[in-house]
């Protein structure tokens, strides 16, 4: 994963795809494991979701919306943000 970003890689970002790794290894079921059930779906029993817990994936960039209270004004809705993966909640959430 590491090899595959195009830019170098701050502190925070080791980490986050440190978690990001761990993350997506227990998110897919192994072969012999009982059932064909995900490691994370075993043990926290939160059935996985690839639709709203894989839509992005580690450093993917993204444009993200901000609420501003004045929108009659030609300041951006959106910023440039890189994901750090999902949080694991059911909302479907993204660390940036």
């Amino acid at each position: 994963m590491w090899n595959t970003l195009p830019y170098k890689l701050t502190n925070e970002m080791i980490i986050g795809l440190t978690y990001y790794a761990c993350k997506m290894i227990n998110m897919f079921p192994k072969t012999n494991s009982v059932g064909s059930i995900a490691p994370k779906e075993l043990f926290t029993g939160i059935k996985i979701d690839y639709k709203r817990d894989c839509k992005l994936g580690f450093g993917e960039y993204v444009q993200v919306y901000t609420e501003n209270e004045v929108t009659n004004t030609m300041q951006p809705r959106t910023h440039g943000a890189l994901s750090m993966g999902s949080t694991g909640n059911l909302q479907g959430t993204y660390l940036l």
